[in-house]
């Protein structure tokens, strides 16, 4: 039985081969820019800039899943803070309320 570990690493892996093919097939066309005519180059040029946006929107999901543990620790670190700070607040309040109610249940009997 292949592991969930293992299934990610496959997966990527095989994008990435995918990936790698194409760039080497995009490498070894010598005719892709031999007598570009302008208009040919600006599309070229407008197709590696979307190449470059995407490369950069890969490398942040990449870092993305490399950081789902640690966005995790620091969230649990955050939340386990936030209940410190607030929990003499929460026992102040408490106390009010109980004595609050306390009051009120005995002027009822009243």
């Amino acid at each position: 039985m292949v592991s969930f570990q293992q299934d990610i690493l496959l997966t990527i892996h095989k994008y990435n081969e995918i990936y790698t093919q194409k760039l080497e097939e995009l490498f070894g066309n010598k005719e892709l820019h031999n007598n570009l005519s302008i208009t040919d180059a600006e599309k070229i040029i407008q197709y590696i800039k979307e190449y470059k946006r995407q490369i950069n929107c890969i490398n942040l999901t990449l870092d993305k899943i490399k950081n789902v543990k640690n966005e995790n620790k620091l969230q649990n670190k955050i939340d386990n803070e936030l209940h410190y700070k607030m929990l003499p607040i929460i026992t102040v309040y408490r106390n009010l309320l109980y004595e609050k109610y306390n009051i009120s249940n005995i002027e009822d009997q009243d």
